[in-house]
């Protein structure tokens, strides 16, 4: 079980860790190849690697995303609402 935490530890730290320098990241280099397609256009192998970066891109918003939903929910439910006495009074 700690081998299996660890490893689980290891993987989140890599696909999801620092996440926000990873979208800027991604962010710059899509920038810098549309400077580029703008002054002298890109070639086959920059317009995969600029389909890649975008694919990329909305996978690591999309994920950010949900882990906010979730957070968002597990405050609620461990907080409650707090106008449900105002509610259940009206």
């Amino acid at each position: 079980m700690k081998r299996l935490k660890g490893a689980l530890r290891k993987w989140n730290k890599e696909v999801y860790g620092c996440m926000e320098s990873k979208i800027e990241d991604l962010t710059i280099g899509i920038e810098l190849l549309e400077l580029k397609g703008e002054r002298e256009g890109l070639s086959e192998e920059e317009l995969v690697e600029r389909k890649k970066k975008f694919d990329h891109l909305w996978l690591l918003l999309k994920s950010k995303e949900g882990v906010e939903f979730q957070k968002s929910r597990s405050r609620w439910l461990r907080e409650g609402d707090a106008n449900t006495s105002f509610f259940h009074a009206c």
